[in-house]
């Protein structure tokens, strides 16, 4: 029994052997599953990490990059603006230098303009040729509203000028004109004057010689030694008779110069107031010799 007893225990003991070794096998079964496991965790946690440090080194590079090109936007951006600036102020510039010698252009016309409206007949070709000159030259910088205004007042300074140089040449013209004519008129008066003082003379003259004859009466009732009433009286119509004459002959001088006074004072002034004073002279001096050769008679009759 004891044996028995002991056999039985081996066989326990042998079962038990038999189920750690099965457990053993099973230990180590499943230690090489953990292990597996645990590797392929390790293997996931790794292949995570490598996931994850390749996702921040893209989700980086990305970032760099977007950078980058913000910073290439920006930088557009900017250097597009200061292109911007520069062109705004260069056109400013520009346009400020436009306005400038649009300005100056203005002023020139508008001077040469004012100086049209003055123009005379003596300076209205150089005063045009002028207009036209700056007009051609300083037009271009000049915008189409400044030109058309400017042209417009050209167009109307010349217009006036022109017709008011033509009304002078026209008043010039005809002033000569008239002044030719009356030339001609004064030549064909003064010729005509000079014909009638000649005729004047000739008449003064006759007057003269008359006056001359009355003188010489005047000592023939002188050298009566014996005058008696009879020779008195022939000398002494002889001499009225020789008054009368030269009186006649001096009315018609004096008749001629106030006939003709308009026409020699005009053209002969002088002349016709010598002739007028040379008559008058005559008249006084036959009237003298008149009345002393009367006186002279009378007392040699007495």
């Amino acid at each position: 029994n004891q044996d028995g007893q002991k056999g039985g225990s081996w066989n326990q003991d042998g079962q038990q052997g038999q189920q750690w070794g099965q457990w053993n096998q099973q230990g180590q079964s499943n230690s090489q599953d953990a292990a597996q496991a645990k590797l392929r965790e390790l293997e996931e946690k790794k292949r995570l990490m490598e996931e994850n440090k390749r996702k921040m080194i893209e989700a980086r590079e990305q970032a760099e990059a977007e950078k980058k090109e913000k910073q290439r936007l920006f930088q557009e951006a900017m250097k597009k603006k200061q292109e911007d600036l520069r062109a705004a102020q260069e056109k400013k510039k520009l346009e400020a230098a436009r306005i400038l010698a649009e300005s100056k252009a203005a002023m020139n016309i508008r001077r040469a303009i004012q100086k049209m409206r003055g123009a005379t007949v003596d300076n209205f070709e150089e005063l045009s040729h002028e207009l036209a000159g700056i007009m051609e030259a300083e037009m271009p910088n000049c915008s189409d509203t400044t030109t058309e205004q400017l042209q417009a007042d050209c167009d109307a300074v010349l217009d006036a000028a022109t017709k008011k140089v033509e009304a002078v040449r026209e008043k010039k013209r005809l002033e000569e004109e008239k002044r030719l004519q009356a030339e001609r008129e004064h030549a064909a008066a003064k010729a005509l004057a000079v014909k009638l003082v000649r005729e004047l003379d000739g008449m003064v003259a006759q007057a003269e010689e008359m006056s001359k004859a009355l003188k010489d009466v005047v000592p023939q009732l002188e050298s009566l030694e014996r005058p008696t009433r009879e020779a008195c009286e022939t000398r002494t119509n002889a001499a009225k008779e020789a008054e009368a004459a030269a009186k006649a002959q001096i009315r018609a001088c004096t008749d001629f110069i106030v006939k003709n006074k308009a026409l020699l004072r005009s053209v002969l002034p002088d002349a016709a107031a010598q002739a007028k004073e040379a008559a008058e002279k005559q008249k006084r001096e036959i009237a003298m010799k008149m009345a002393t050769a009367k006186l002279r008679v009378a007392a040699k009759a007495a």
